[in-house]
């Protein structure tokens, strides 16, 4: 009985090594194998013996393998010629719209009725507005942004109200209260966003504006240096929140939470030049800056509020 016994076991531990090379280790070969094409790495082919049991699985997901990547690699060869037709376009349609807000620039010059300086006005307002248009496609199709260069460096406040009467070019501003500071910011970059803000309250509003500000201070606290809970260092952070808004009647509750996302135009669109992309690029333009922009409906009208760091 005990040679029979031990006669099992022998059997049992070869079939269950036979069991365990055969199906079982090609099996969590399988496995990682999917993991690792789940995670993305699509060059590593799968090194399996086609000819044991899972052969045809092997065959087939390598297959898939191959597949997937050379769809990986056409999508990423069109997104790079869409972003460099999107490059050829722009140039080759900023430099007309300069030369017509040139020409623009010298007839109102030489122009002799309100008439004539009304009609010279309004082409200068849509070449700019081409001119916005373009800027705001092209910036979109860098991906994640990423080559869209922030400067932060020192910022008078006075700048902001300079940049606020430059963007109001229709005098729709009526209060325009910014605070005396130093900011952080990128000026250029600070620039775009005021002007994008008070263009889109030209746009969906066409009332007037009122510009006021704040200060806020915004106190974190994080565990000290030798990770303990009860050595603790609180920060403080002064920020000049500007606040911009009109008397429109706002944005639909069911939208505002989604106004800032990319190519998102509301409802309140339809008919209007756009391509959904202002808010988006403002919004990712404050963050770069260590700010914030954010939007929410008041009594009246659609409320934006911008949050600059205090140097």
């Amino acid at each position: 009985i005990a040679l029979m016994i031990i006669v099992l076991i022998l059997i049992f531990t070869i079939y269950y090594f036979f069991l365990y090379r055969r199906m079982v280790k090609p099996f969590d070969k399988l496995n990682d194998f999917a993991v690792r094409v789940a995670g993305g790495d699509l060059d590593t082919p799968l090194d399996m013996d086609r000819d044991h049991i899972f052969g045809g699985f092997t065959e087939a997901f390598d297959i898939m393998r191959e597949e997937l990547r050379s769809s990986r690699e056409r999508e990423e060869a069109a997104l790079r010629s869409r972003k460099e037709l999107v490059a050829e376009l722009s140039h080759d349609i900023k430099t007309p719209v300069a030369s017509i807000k040139a020409m623009a620039e010298v007839m109102s010059l030489t122009a002799k009725t309100d008439a004539e300086r009304e009609t010279i006005a309004a082409i200068d307002g849509k070449a700019d507005q081409i001119d916005r248009l373009i800027s705001n496609l092209f910036h979109a199709t860098l991906e994640e942004l990423e080559q869209l260069e922030v400067k932060v460096e020192e910022v008078d406040s006075t700048e902001l109200v300079r940049m606020v009467k430059e963007a109001d070019h229709l005098k729709k501003v009526g209060t325009l209260d910014i605070k005396d500071a130093v900011l952080l910011g990128d000026k250029m970059r600070l620039n775009q966003v005021i002007s994008n803000i008070i263009y889109n309250s030209y746009k969906y509003a066409d009332t007037e504006i009122t510009v006021s500000s704040r200060f806020d201070k915004t106190e974190s606290s994080q565990n000290g240096s030798d990770g303990t809970v009860n050595t603790r260092k609180t920060t403080s952070e002064n920020y000049l929140v500007i606040e911009i808004s009109d008397k429109g009647g706002g944005v639909p509750d069911d939208e505002i939470d989604v106004i800032m996302e990319k190519f998102h135009r509301g409802s309140n669109s339809s008919g209007k030049d756009g391509s959904g992309l202002g808010l988006y690029i403002s919004n990712y333009l404050m963050e770069k800056m260590g700010g914030g922009l954010s939007c929410r409906n008041g009594e009246d009208g659609l409320i934006v509020t911008l949050r600059i760091k205090v140097a």
